[in-house]
């Protein structure tokens, strides 16, 4: 007895794909579909915010110890405790998230299939590059493309983010015998409308906290009781009037996001707007190496690193201009996000952003790993007010019409009732 109709599949994350899952998970439920998501305990934490929002929408919560990382012991052991998922709720799809995810939980649904004579239909979602992820050309990559040509063979339908991840999983794996499309990721627009020009007035940054003297480099400071250093915002604060311009970025901070790139074109910023300050929104492996190289370059009194936030909406209206400088990126929702913002964005011309971002229309487009590039981006967007209001109009104009969240879930269930329209002629075929 088939007691679900779509099982989510992810490994630890945060950002992007774990909002993603969230709002597809809520926004299908509410279509009439049985859902549930299988993940590590602490991507959906009991009591959270996002657990209860789950919930209440009828969204059922599963753990499942799924390692982020390759892990020959830990990935068998979820490969065999999402079996005994499957037996026990026989859903009929499973939708996976990322290579990792996609990789186990297409395994268990084969392997359930040929032990139970019950497959279920199973469609992967492709959020980043593989190529990014893992180095085009190494070792990790051609791995990862026989994977994935094995696997393709009992894949019903795959979802990329992007076209630009989209054409990339066409060529990794060479797919014949399933469906194939382009879902770009959206975001919940109201949140970031409803947000009055200056609504986030309540940010502390750098300039609102005095150096603590001779304590050390900025960021890397162990603050006396509840103090927060400078490079860490805490509790908020209140904007001084008159201070120079706020760069900021969200982002997790791993080496594919170029935090490190930012940081080194900040200097030629301030060279031009010496008030200037950086916000550096988000958390990761990379923080405290970030925070070292803010003080090596001698910018740490003017960047603000805040861990993760709760109030993006908020924080991203006390920016003039937002950075996103990714090395790879598959749909940047942190940009969609700041254009729904009416913030004017530089962003890089990688992977799905220039799918978001048209360069001189909604927005400026630099190339990888160039400091200087941004540099001079950033510096043209803080010096031509007028025109970068009118990049902001224009990118707010365009997200609107194409990112919201219902456009989203309804493209996705239609292509869930699509591959479960083409098995089932496939079937009547082959009876």
């Amino acid at each position: 007895m088939i007691q679900l109709d779509v099982l989510h599949v992810m490994r630890p994350a945060e950002g992007g794909m774990k909002d993603h899952v969230m709002r597809l998970a809520v926004g299908s439920s509410a279509r009439g579909w049985r859902v549930a998501i299988a993940c590590p305990r602490d991507v959906y934490p009991q009591d959270s915010d996002s657990s209860r929002y789950l919930l209440e929408a009828g969204v059922k919560l599963i753990p499942l110890s799924l390692p982020g990382r390759i892990s020959p012991h830990g990935d068998l052991m979820a490969w065999a405790g999402l079996i005994r998922i499957l037996g026990r709720l026989r859903p009929r799809l499973v939708h996976t998230h990322g290579f990792k995810a996609s990789m186990v939980g297409r395994m268990a649904a084969a392997t359930f299939g040929v032990s139970s004579g019950y497959r279920p239909v199973t469609i992967c979602t492709v959020h980043n590059s593989i190529a990014g992820q893992f180095g085009s050309g190494s070792r990790a990559w051609n791995l990862a493309k026989l994977v994935e040509k094995v696997l393709a063979r009992s894949t019903d339908g795959v979802i990329a983010v992007s076209r630009a991840l989209e054409r990339e999983y066409l060529e990794l794996s060479h797919p014949s015998a399933m469906l194939v499309t382009c879902i770009p990721n959206g975001i919940a627009l109201e949140r970031f409308i409803s947000v009055p020009p200056g609504g986030g007035g309540g940010v502390r940054l750098p300039s609102d906290v005095e150096p603590p003297g001779d304590a050390g480099p900025p960021g890397d400071v162990e603050p006396p009781g509840n103090a927060k250093p400078p490079g860490d915002l805490g509790s908020p604060g209140v904007l001084k009037p008159g201070r120079g311009p706020v760069v900021g970025t969200v982002a997790r901070l791993i080496p594919q996001k170029g935090v490190d790139v930012l940081l080194r074109a900040f200097p030629l910023v301030r060279e031009a707007f010496p008030g200037a300050e950086l916000v550096v929104a988000g958390d990761g492996p990379m923080r405290s190496q970030l925070q070292a190289l803010a003080g090596h370059l001698g910018i740490g009194a003017r960047v603000a690193f805040t861990g993760h936030r709760n109030d993006i909406p908020a924080l991203l209206r006390t920016f003039d201009v937002f950075v996103l400088a990714s090395l790879s990126e598959g749909m940047p929702v942190s940009v969609i996000e700041a254009m729904a913002s009416r913030v004017p964005v530089v962003a890089t011309c990688t992977g799905g952003i220039p799918e978001v971002v048209e360069d001189g229309v909604s927005g400026l487009l630099v190339a990888p790993s160039d400091p200087g590039q941004l540099a001079r981006a950033l510096i043209w967007i803080l010096s031509h007010r007028d025109e970068a209001s009118r990049l902001a109009q224009n990118a707010f104009e365009k997200v609107t019409s194409r990112f919201s969240i219902d456009r989203m879930v309804e493209d996705t269930c239609l292509f869930y009732q699509e591959v479960f329209r083409r098995k089932a002629k496939q079937a009547a075929c082959e009876s």
